[in-house]
């Protein structure tokens, strides 16, 4: 008897295959980033279909084939539909971290910032988007390896030193913005 895993997923990316099929690239919390296929999911009758979103999270069960994960089980989230404007910095990030991430890294951070840089584009105003990604992604990449250390600069620090956002903290982001694409970009620069 194979072993169902029931975890909280951000669905990266999907892809189809064949007539009514799909492989979903996920990040999960307990299992890191992986593929699983998702079978008649684009089917009309699949009870699946509307939970299996690209851009969104989702607890998703999962079971361990020979050579696959297989999804057999999905539910929405519980968040209401953000600004589409917000939708395209969340989804930006989800595509850096597909890229970035290696399959099955179990780096449990990487999950908890993502998730509460998810829950702040929920919670603060459509304006504050552009600085809540500049933070998560500054984060996310802090996580990799990829920030370089030690940091000469406190404010960078004051960002990376929590996982959570605060009124208090977008407003030094907004403040400072210009400084942190750049400590983001230079980031990048070193993971290519």
């Amino acid at each position: 008897m194979h072993t169902l895993y029931t975890t909280e997923a951000f669905i990266l990316q999907a892809y189809p295959q064949g007539e009514s099929n799909k492989v979903y690239k996920l990040l999960t919390r307990e299992l890191g980033l992986l593929y699983a296929h998702g079978q008649s999911v684009r089917e009309l009758k699949s009870r699946n279909r509307y939970a299996l979103r690209t851009g969104e999270m989702s607890e998703i069960t999962l079971v361990r084939g020979r050579e696959t994960w297989r999804i057999t089980g999905a539910q929405t989230g519980t968040e209401k539909p953000i600004p589409q404007t917000q939708q395209i910095y969340k989804k930006r990030i989800l595509h850096l971290i597909g890229r970035m991430v290696p399959i099955e890294d179990t780096t449990l951070q990487l999950f908890d910032v993502l998730k509460r840089g998810n829950r702040a584009f929920h919670t603060f105003p459509e304006q504050f988007a552009p600085c809540i990604e500049v933070v998560t992604v500054l984060r996310l990449l802090d996580i990799l390896g990829y920030v370089a250390r030690p940091l000469s600069d406190p404010l960078v620090e004051r960002f990376l030193g929590t996982s959570a956002f605060s009124h208090e903290l977008i407003e030094q982001a907004q403040m400072h913005k210009q400084t942190l694409v750049m400590r983001v970009n230079n980031a990048l620069e070193g993971a290519k």
